[in-house]
């Protein structure tokens, strides 16, 4: 039995839009956009968030490989375009290939039943 991943609603816009854009909070108050989505700003404590859409490109910060039986995966920090970090995975590659500043850009995959966004290395 597949587990369906069902986001928390402060979260939730940034999960229900993956599959056509990201989406990350920022402050009303102090404009500085952070990540993870919470409903309070991180530097400020104000309660005057949004949802800003971003790019969706950016630069690997770090990563590391994880193997598997069956392959490898690669989990990653990447930097965005806009400044901020992410937490995520680096999808379509050889891990073998991949470096520390690398410019990736948002894709989605589907992971139990959930459209999530993940990165994939730009040519």
């Amino acid at each position: 039995m597949t587990e369906v991943i069902v986001p928390a609603s402060d979260s939730a816009p940034q999960w229900f839009s993956a599959s056509a854009r990201l989406l990350v909070k920022r402050c009303g108050e102090c404009s500085r956009l952070h990540h993870y989505p919470r409903p309070l700003c991180p530097f400020c404590m104000s309660d005057a968030t949004e949802w800003l859409e971003v790019a969706g490109t950016g630069s690997i910060y770090t990563f590391t490989t994880a193997r598997q039986k069956d392959g490898a995966f690669v989990i990653a920090f990447v930097t965005l375009d806009e400044g901020i970090s992410i937490m995520t995975h680096i999808v379509d590659c050889d891990p073998a290939q991949l470096a520390i500043g690398r410019r990736v850009r948002m894709v989605q995959r589907e992971l139990n039943g959930q459209t999530v966004p993940v990165f994939q290395p730009l040519p």
